[in-house]
Parts: C-alpha cells; structure tokens; sequence
C-alpha cells in the first residue's frame, strides 16, 4: 500500500514539474524567445521529458522562432507539434497550431498552404461546436485573403466575427473587429466606411475608458483624413493622439510620425524636424533601434532639403554607428546561440558515454552464452561514440568557422572607409556602399543559420565582399568570376562561405603590399553532375607557407571538406606562381544528392 502510494505521488509531481515548466517557458517565450528556446532545448534533450510534452514543446518552440521572424523554422516546428497532437482529444491545441501555421504561409505569401492550413482550422472549430473558437478561425481566414488580395473575401469573414460579437456585447473584441474591418475598406478605397468603423471603434474605446486604444484610433482616423486631403481634421486628430499618449505616458511614436509625415507634405520642414526629434526622444527611451534608425533617416532628408549639411553629416554618423550596433547584436545574439546548442551536444555526449559504460558493466556480468550478443552491442555502441565524437569536432569547426567569417577590423575598416567618402561629399557613393555593405552583413548572419546554400547565394555575398574590399582599397584590384555548370547556379547546394576565406587571403596577404594593380580570377566548373571544381588565382606576391600554431583559414577549410566528403581534402591544393607572380588555390566538392 505504500508502495503504491510513493509511485502515485512521484508520478504526480513529476506532471505537476512538467505544468511548471511548461508555463514558465510561456512566460519567457513572450518576453525572451531565444532564451526560451535555449530552455526547449534542454527538455527536449532530457531524457525525463515525458512523451507527452514533446508536441508541446515544440509548440512553444515555433511561437518563439516566430516572435524572431525566422517563419521558416517557426513553420517547421509547429508542424512536427501538429503531428504529435491527438485529432480527437487535442483537437483545440491542433486547431490553434493549424491557425499559427496558416498565418506563418501567409507572411511568407505561400497562400494555397494557408488557405488550406486556415480552413482545416475552422473546419475542426465548427466541429468542436465552439462559437469562439470559430470567431478566431474566421479572423485568420480574414487575414489570409487580406493577404491574397481578396479584400471583399476578408471583409466576409470579419463580418461572420462582428455578428458573434454584437450578440454577446463582447466591447473590447467589438472595437478590434471594427478597427480590423476600418483597414480592409481603407485598402479598398472606401474612405468613408473607413471613417465610420473607425469612430464605432473610438466610441467602444471611450465607453470602455480604454483611453490608449483611444490615442490609437485618433491616430488611425487622422491617417485617414490625411489621405482625404482633409489637413486641418488630420492634424487635429494627430495632436489629440499625441496629447492623450503624453498624459498617459505611453511611449508611442506612431501619432508623432504620422503628423511628421502631413508636415512635410505640407513642406512645413521646420515644424516637422521638431516632431521628428519628439518621436526620437521617445524611441530613445524604448530602446529599439530599428525606429530609431528610421527616424534618424527622415532627419537627415529634413536636413538636405533644409539645406543643413553639416547636420545631415552628422545624422549619417548616427545611422552608420546604429548599424553597426545592430550588426553587432545580430552576431553576439548568434554566437551565443551556437554556444549553447554546443553545450547542449557535449552534455549530451557526456550522457550517452555514461549510458555505454553502464551498459558495459552490465554486459560483462552476463553469462558466456550471451557474450557474443554482448559484442555485438559494444561494437555498435564504440560506432555510435565515434559518430558522436564526430558530430562534436563539427560543431567545434563549425563554431570556429562562424567565428571567422567576418573580420572585424574588416567591418571596422570598411566603416571607416564610407565614412571617409561621406565626409568627401560623396553621398551617392556612400549611399551605394552602404547598401552592399548591409547585405553582406545580413548574408552573412543569414548564413550562420544553414548548413547549406545554393552556389548563387554564395557568389552574391562573394561579389558583395570583393566590391566591399574594392571600395576599401580604393579600386587597387579588379576581379573576375567565370561560372561554368551544366545546372542553374542556384539549383546546386554547397557548404556556405567556401571561397570567402581565399579571397580575402589573396587580398590581405598577396595584393595588399604588392606596387602593380592587381587581380583575382574566381572559377568555377562543374566537371561532372556530382562533382564541382574551384579555382581563386591571384597575381600577388605569392604563397608562403607559415608554421605558427594558430588555426588558420586554409585548415579550417581543408576540415570542412574532409568533413563533407574525404576526398574532397585530397584534391586541394595550394600553390605559389612564383615570387610576385602570385598564388593558385584549387579544390573539388562533391555535390549533395
């Protein structure tokens, strides 16, 4: 009897540990979801974590990927969480994981997956029977069409919820829908249905003494008149919505960036800087660059057409150091990232090598009749240690090949040298670089994430690299890149930010010192369908072997290739034309099937 009772109650408090967890990752979902991804990973590791939390899990887990934008991998989890839960005991779970999944197809503008994800979702609320349910399928399917483009199918499903609501006197829903279906007749063109859903919106606001929703729809009502050329009611309304978030001490910026927008359509430039530095003191005060930057830019436009260079000089800086951080940002977020999933995988490591040596011990035990089955298990287990020992090294390579991908006194030196074309008074050139330049920041954080990528996404980031090294050293070099496949580049897959590392070597250590302009010629050939053959020549000062103990790129790309394919390390080669004549690089990769 007591015996039972200890099972029933160990059984209990490890569902009622499992509830525990599994609300506190909600809660950290919504406010940290990287953290609270770093946290699923753990229990998805434990070998505690009951069966039954798994599609939960994994649940949470794609909410949070969608909270970071990455709506590719937010769809890949949500859908393994759909094919854990039970159709018949969980169907409200699987109908709100279907309603996410469309949703996700639709940001992606994959619109036959959404409607279909969408209607299976209101297809299972009408079964279940549960009207509000039902209300929640049917604003989905608005914002699908919405979406498709299909306004006058989106208003139908909105009208289906606005029935419900009136009959229940849901207010605060009410004053959502009303606003929901305000911006489906403003996308249409009917301006005035716009108006009237609009102040029922404002009017359930002011009943319900919701007075922030109530800034919001004076802010939307003046976007509206704006649009009427009605200035005098627009900026009326602005100036209420400014008000109300002041006393309410509501850091909002968007009623100050709408009214910023009538000023300078109105060619009021001076009272619209003045806004602008309003929206600014605020978003200072949220912390989120990305408006910041935003507002910075349209200072700096204010700035030009007033005819102040000097503080347009001065708001570019700005612009530029905001990058920078966001850039900076983006990668410690990523570094940490990859830390951790390496941590994960050596606890993991640590785990199975205790479980085999158990086993072991267990086996050793066992009578001669089964010693050869007690073989057979050790050779497996020794090939599952080495498989891991395996994976291991590729997460160490991988973490240091993350690490050196983009320099930093690289990033620092093309910063420095955009800076110095916008000092020159050559805003067009700098603008352009600029450009280049984010792109290959966001490649290469993009690429981080993957495992592999098309050869065209590669040579576009190699391209943007070269013309960011260009740039730098004052068009001192000139390149070439010569493509020969029998298939589309962007139909073959490779390892991404192979051919980066011997460009920048050839740059760095062949063409900086050289007097003579110099050249790098990249090519590309595909000798075979399962085969893809590189060549990076330059005309620098040629290949001196080094034999200091640091990883160098040229090692870590070798470890690469023998990771992907031995033979694939046997093929490179490495080889100096002579002094000042210049180095020849050359490799083989085989192709993924």
């Amino acid at each position: 009897m007591k015996l039972t009772l200890y099972i029933f109650l160990l059984l209990f408090s490890l569902q009622l540990q499992a509830q525990i967890n599994l609300d506190s990752i909600v809660v950290l979902r919504k406010n940290q979801p990287q953290n609270a991804i770093i946290e699923i990973d753990k229990l998805l590791f434990s070998k505690r974590t009951a069966d039954s939390l798994i599609p939960y899990l994994h649940k949470e887990s794609g909410y949070a990927y969608q909270n970071l934008n990455d709506i590719d991998k937010a769809i890949t989890l949500l859908e393994k969480a759909k094919n854990g839960f039970n159709p018949k005991t969980q169907a409200e779970q699987l109908m709100n994981v279907e309603i996410q999944l469309s949703n996700n197809f639709s940001r992606l503008n994959k619109q036959s997956e959404a409607i279909q994800y969408g209607n299976k979702a209101l297809q299972r609320a009408e079964e279940l029977k549960n009207k509000e349910l039902v209300v929640k399928a049917n604003d989905n399917m608005s914002y699908v069409y919405f979406k498709l483009g299909q306004l006058d199918k989106a208003i139908s499903y909105l009208q289906v919820s606005k029935a419900y609501h009136l009959e229940h006197n849901n207010q605060a829903e009410l004053s959502v829908n009303y606003n929901n279906l305000a911006i489906l007749y403003r996308n249409k063109g009917d301006l005035q249905r716009c108006i009237s859903y609009n102040q029922k919106s404002l009017a359930i606001n002011r009943k319900l003494k919701d007075m922030a929703s109530v800034a919001k729809s004076y802010n939307n009502l003046g976007i509206v008149y704006n649009q009427l050329n009605n200035t005098e009611k627009a900026t009326s309304y602005f100036t209420k919505a400014i008000s109300l978030n002041d006393s309410l001490k509501i850091n909002n910026s968007n009623p100050l960036i709408s009214l910023a927008r009538l000023q300078h359509q109105q060619n009021d430039l001076q009272d619209e800087e003045k806004t602008l530095l309003k929206a600014l003191e605020l978003e200072e005060k949220t912390g989120r660059l990305d408006m910041q930057k935003s507002l910075y830019q349209s200072l700096l436009n204010n700035s030009l057409e007033q005819n102040n260079p000097l503080i347009a000089k001065s708001y570019q800086s700005i612009i530029e150091r905001i990058d920078a951080e966001l850039a900076l940002r983006q990668k410690e977020e990523n570094l940490q990232l990859i830390d951790t999933h390496k941590q994960l995988l050596e606890n993991e490591l640590k785990w199975r090598e205790q479980q085999q040596r158990t086993m072991t011990y267990q086996w050793i035990a066992l009578s001669v009749f089964l010693l050869a089955l007690a073989f057979g298990i050790y050779f497996y287990q020794r090939q599952s240690k080495k498989d891991l020992v395996r994976q291991k090294e590729r997460a160490l390579l991988e973490n240091k090949v993350l690490r050196s991908q983009m320099n930093p006194h690289f990033i620092f030196n093309a910063l420095t040298a955009i800076q110095n074309t916008v000092m020159n008074k050559n805003p067009l050139d700098a603008a352009s670089y600029i450009a280049k330049f984010a792109k290959l920041i966001r490649q290469n954080f993009d690429f981080v994430q993957k495992e592999w990528i098309s050869l065209e996404e590669d040579l576009d980031a190699l391209q943007n690299y070269m013309e960011t090294q260009k740039f730098r050293f004052n068009h001192s070099f000139e390149y070439d890149i010569l493509v020969q496949t029998q298939e589309a580049p962007g139909n073959l897959n490779i390892p991404p930010m192979l051919l980066q590392p011997f460009v920048e070597n050839a740059i760095e250590h062949g063409l900086k010192k050289s007097d003579k302009p110099g050249k790098i010629v990249i090519s590309v050939n595909q000798e075979n369908e399962k085969c893809l053959h590189f060549t990076i020549e330059d005309n620098g000062k040629g290949y001196t072997p080094t034999s200091d103990n640091k990883l160098h790129a040229t090692q870590i790309i070798k470890e690469r290739l023998k990771i992907h394919n031995p033979s694939d390390a046997t093929s490179f080669k490495i080889q100096s034309l002579g002094k000042n004549k210049g180095t020849r690089v050359a490799f083989s990769l085989s192709l993924k099937s």
